[in-house]
């Protein structure tokens, strides 16, 4: 069946803020509660998702991209649920059992999870990636990360025309991720009309011929008065700084809004700071689109979204099943024995000497047997020429030469000419021990950590 608006509840509201910060200014701020048009597929989500789906047939799976907290993920998940379309997820990283709340709330309305190692990510417009993923899944329709295409550019013009209907601005404002929303916003709003995005990643100057290049694609051309603010990202993508979390908090309290912390409030943000610094002219008359609503997890999972009539029955994917685990009765004891051994010559030959032992992780009442220190992971050592350099958790120092080699839990290094005339000159903070042959304790951390220093001292 077609997508259509039926169910979105379009216009979206624009609301007045009154705030003395920028009262003081002669500035007036609106925010258009683009976030209220649906429950699982607000704001730019189905701006940018409308015409990417309109002509989607049930027989071509939608496939598209994006992080393990990806609002874009879910959003096509859910859009794909309502209308009986087939979606698969490809997913930044690697699979992490269980699924959070987001991924959990995608798989159970039907899409199909996979995963490509970071790296891979990268290079997921590369063509023998995608010719890797056509071959796996077969004929599918592709959307990119985010949405951001001609077609998702074409659907956040509509958010333009629709805000120059309501009401006459100035300014609009919004938060720049993929580029798309902006593209589009920037082509639809009032010819007068200035557009200003906020960049929500780090580095400068690189979202500019993005969404130059989206509008080229989308409309032929460059259209509309628009430029990026770069330097309010608050640590870059998803992070957030004290002063972004105070403005949050604020502005809840004040308005009764709860900024969404990734995208939304870091565009509000720069608004109320560019404005202080006179970069916004005093009078000027603002609207603020409010692209999605905080990503509430726990409650997204609960929600079912309701399919269209007429559309096929789609079949969820079924659980992975958990690999039953051994249990352990309570009390039972751990013996770690594990150690990475380092030989140091000494007046009459070459003695392996156990110093440290780092790195498993138990669960409570595990038994640790003799030899399972080979499935931890391996340490690094490093030797400096006259500097500190930490080679299993113990500091060491070099004479004369520089040397880096990696040691396995359990590895002997060996003897060689390089590893002479080593010796440890001072020790790092330690974590917490339990001891070999203690109890684990129901409460007690899980991380087990057995130290001996032979020959040194103990520790």
């Amino acid at each position: 069946m077609g997508v259509t608006d039926t169910g979105i509840a379009l216009p979206s509201p624009v609301i007045e803020v009154h705030d003395d910060r920028l009262r003081s200014y002669g500035v007036r701020l609106w925010l258009k509660r683009d976030d209220l048009i649906d429950s699982l597929i607000p704001g730019n989500k189905w701006r940018k998702l409308k015409h990417n789906l309109a002509g989607a047939t049930t027989d071509r799976p939608i496939l598209t991209f994006g992080g393990a907290y990806s609002h874009h993920i879910a959003a096509t998940a859910a859009a794909g649920h309502r209308y009986g379309l087939a979606t698969i997820g490809v997913i930044r990283g690697e699979e992490r059992l269980p699924l959070n709340p987001v991924l959990t709330a995608a798989r159970d309305h039907g899409m199909r999870l996979t995963y490509l190692d970071r790296t891979t990510y990268r290079r997921k417009t590369d063509p023998p990636v995608v010719a890797r993923l056509r071959s796996e899944f077969g004929d599918v329709q592709m959307i990119p990360e985010g949405g951001s295409n001609a077609a998702g550019v074409v659907g956040c013009r509509e958010l333009g025309g629709e805000l120059a209907a309501q009401l006459e601005v100035d300014w609009v404002c919004c938060p720049v991720g993929s580029g798309g929303t902006l593209a589009g916003l920037a082509a639809g709003v009032a010819e007068r009309t200035r557009v200003l995005g906020v960049s929500v990643l780090g580095g400068t100057g690189f979202l500019d011929p993005i969404v130059a290049e989206l509008q080229r694609e989308a409309f032929g051309t460059r259209m509309g008065d628009w430029r990026i603010a770069y330097g309010f990202h608050h640590g870059g993508y998803a992070k957030r700084s004290p002063q972004l979390t105070e403005f949050i908090d604020r502005f809840d309290v004040q308005h009764g809004v709860r900024l969404e912390p990734i995208y939304v409030a870091k565009a509000l943000y720069a608004v109320y700071r560019l404005v202080a610094d006179g970069q916004i002219a005093t009078g000027s008359r603002i609207a603020a689109v409010v692209t999605g609503p905080p990503m509430n997890p726990v409650a997204l999972s609960s929600l079912v979204v309701q399919q269209s009539p007429g559309a096929p029955i789609l079949r969820q994917q079924p659980r992975p099943r958990r690999r039953a685990q051994p249990r352990h009765p309570v009390g039972q004891r751990v013996v770690p024995d594990v150690g990475a051994f380092h030989q140091r010559r000494t007046g009459n030959g070459h003695h392996p000497r156990q110093i440290v032992l780092i790195g498993l992780t138990v669960a409570f009442g595990q038994r640790l047997d003799q030899g399972q220190h080979r499935f931890g992971n391996p340490m690094s050592g490093k030797i400096i020429d006259g500097r500190l350099g930490v080679l299993d958790d113990i500091v060491q120092q070099r004479r004369h030469t520089l040397m880096s080699r990696p040691t396995g839990f359990g590895d002997e290094l060996g003897h060689g000419a390089r590893m002479m005339d080593v010796r440890p000159t001072a020790l790092v903070p330690l974590s917490p021990v339990i001891m070999r042959g203690q109890t684990v304790h129901l409460g007690e951390g899980d991380r087990i950590n057995r130290r001996r220093f032979d020959g040194y001292g103990h520790l």
